[in-house]
């Protein structure tokens, strides 16, 4: 199996995002930019501030402190096979599990992810969404779109445009995740369908990469 989460969290670090100074009533869940001093022990640029940080870093007269700047993050869902819970099922949908289930997780990091549904369909719609989408966050994470099976045809319309995608045979649908850029700046993320699947993914390969971008280990 390729270790999907050492090559994102290299591919993170390469794009390290830029500092800012924050208050302490809004550091916790931030990863700090550079080493701090708290009331009982030095944090090193990276550490991820949690409450008991704040209180120390109080305690040592500090207002403010430096983070990395939050990563921006859309999620976006298939609405032909899915749509949002408490709405009429037509035939061959299901209620969209894995959107709300992402967006959760992203929440517990500290985020304020996007929810960006595709509002057409087929391969050349999902790439223009994507690469309108990637003209502002950071990172974008597809769910519901087909994985399995023979390589996507959306995969191909990414080809077409010239942008660079990494296909790998055999272990991802395993790992759950594929990797690639939409832009200079966005990082791609598309995962399968099923709740287990869309949390092994996050958990294994997205989470590393976010914390990484801000600086954690």
């Amino acid at each position: 199996m390729a270790d999907w989460t050492g090559l994102v969290v290299s591919e993170a670090r390469r794009r390290r995002l830029d500092a800012e100074s924050v208050p302490l009533s809004r550091a916790r869940q931030r990863h700090l930019a550079l080493p701090q001093q708290g009331v009982d022990s030095m944090r090193p640029a990276g550490h991820r501030i949690e409450a008991h940080d704040v209180g120390a870093f109080a305690a040592a007269g500090l207002a403010t402190v430096p983070v990395a700047r939050r990563p921006v993050v859309a999620v976006f869902s298939d609405p032909t096979a899915r749509v949002p819970a408490g709405q009429a099922l037509l035939a061959g949908q299901r209620w969209d599990a894995e959107r709300p289930l992402l967006m959760a997780r992203l929440q517990e990091e500290g985020l304020d992810p996007l929810g960006w549904p595709l509002v057409a369909t087929g391969p050349d719609a999902v790439v223009a969404a994507i690469r309108e989408a990637a003209e502002g966050v950071d990172a974008i994470l597809l769910c519901g779109l087909d994985l399995a099976g023979a390589r996507p045809a959306w995969i191909d319309a990414f080809e077409r445009t010239g942008l660079r995608w990494w296909w790998p045979p055999g272990d991802a649908p395993v790992l759950g995740l594929e990797f690639g850029r939409s832009s200079a700046k966005a990082a791609v993320f598309a995962l399968p369908s099923g709740l287990v699947d869309v949390d092994d993914g996050f958990s294994r390969v997205v989470r590393p990469y976010l914390r990484a971008l801000q600086g954690g280990p």
